[in-house]
Formats: C-alpha cells, structure tokens, sequence
C-alpha cells in the first residue's frame, strides 16, 4: 500500500499514507519499504533519507546501496565523504545495480589508486557482510528488479521472496 500511495499508481498520491504504510512494513525490516521511506524523504527531507537507505543498504538492497552512495559523494543529509561513497556504489554494482558506474569512474578519478584500493577492499566485506537476502532465496531476476521504484516480482518468484 505503501508504494502505491507514493506512486500514485492506482491510488491518488497520498505522501503522508505512504508513509504510515511504509514505517509499518520498516517495522517488520521489509527492505523495500526501507529503501521508499529513503526516496519519500529525500523529496522532501534530506536529513532523514540516509538513516533509510542505510538500513535497506546494509540488508542488501542495491538501489538503497546506490543511493546511500550518491548521498555520500554529493553531502546531502549526511557529511560528504567520497571513500564511503565509493564503498556503498561499488557494492551496489556488484550486486547487479549498473547505473552505479558513471559515479564509480567519477569517484575513481577524485581518489587516487591508493584509496580504490582500500575501498575495493572495504566493499568485498561490505558484500559479504550486505548480500541480499533475496539472491540467497533465488528471489532474483525479474524485470523491474533495479528499477528507481522496484516493481514486485512475478507470482511464480514471490513465494520464495519474504
């Protein structure tokens, strides 16, 4: 319900309903709902996106990895820090999320060999460490999986997603 009233897809636009579904599927650690409560308050909220995007990040979620990078590398609702920033887009394109690479080589270029090095290292942890609960599940490989707004997987895949 959550996605719905923030899309406006099906439902007329409703942020405040969006987000009093969204903290409920956030309350039971639904990633999907972590990730939208990150993109709902980064429209209107910058300062309360990161906390979001973290926790869909640290349980695998590659948009939220990606986005939790870009906050990094522009400073927006936390403190700019381009090592970190690295860290979080790099883990998002290994997990499959590919729009991560123009801010990867842009990064590259600002760090130096010696930091890629350090924060290629960093990510490998981060990876095993944040790998999606999903992959472990086979709940992959649906159109729409990376998607801005992930659409849902297909019936035949979702009995195996939570």
């Amino acid at each position: 319900m959550g996605k719905l009233y923030l899309t406006g897809n099906g439902v007329p636009s409703d942020p405040q309903l969006a987000e009093k579904w969204l903290k409920k599927a956030a309350g039971q650690d639904d990633p999907f709902a972590e990730y939208l409560l990150g993109v709902l308050y980064s429209n209107r909220d910058y300062t309360a996106a990161p906390q979001w995007f973290q926790k869909a990040a640290e349980q695998g979620l590659p948009q939220a990895q990606r986005k939790l990078g870009l906050l990094y590398k522009e400073g927006r609702g936390v403190p700019e820090d381009k090592l970190k920033a690295y860290v979080w887009l790099l883990t998002s394109y290994e997990a499959g999320e590919r729009s991560a690479a123009p801010d990867l080589q842009e990064l590259e270029a600002q760090l130096g060999s010696s930091q890629v090095e350090n924060a290629k290292a960093t990510a490998r942890d981060y990876e095993s460490k944040y790998s999606r609960r999903v992959l472990a599940a086979g709940c992959t490989g649906w159109d729409g999986e990376f998607d801005e707004i992930p659409t849902p997987p297909p019936p035949k895949i979702q009995r195996y997603c939570r």
